[in-house]
């Protein structure tokens, strides 16, 4: 059996997936297809919460390291 390969997250930012779903959010207004807007606003929603959080324990890690 061969080995498998580990691969580690080096950059937890989603700023890209935020641009990404941010681009097609304004497609979707563009074609009036209020379907996919709620659905790409649900990711937005979803990626931007995520990088808020990412941005919150940074910097209270930061803190931490401080003292």
């Amino acid at each position: 059996m061969p080995k498998q390969k580990h691969y580690s997250r080096i950059n937890d930012n989603y700023q890209g997936k935020v641009e990404y779903y941010q681009a097609l959010l304004s497609n979707s207004i563009d074609a009036h297809d209020i379907d996919k807007q709620l659905f790409y606003m649900k990711k937005l929603t979803y990626f931007i919460n995520r990088q808020k959080d990412l941005i919150g324990n940074t910097e209270s890690d930061l803190v931490i390291l401080e003292r």
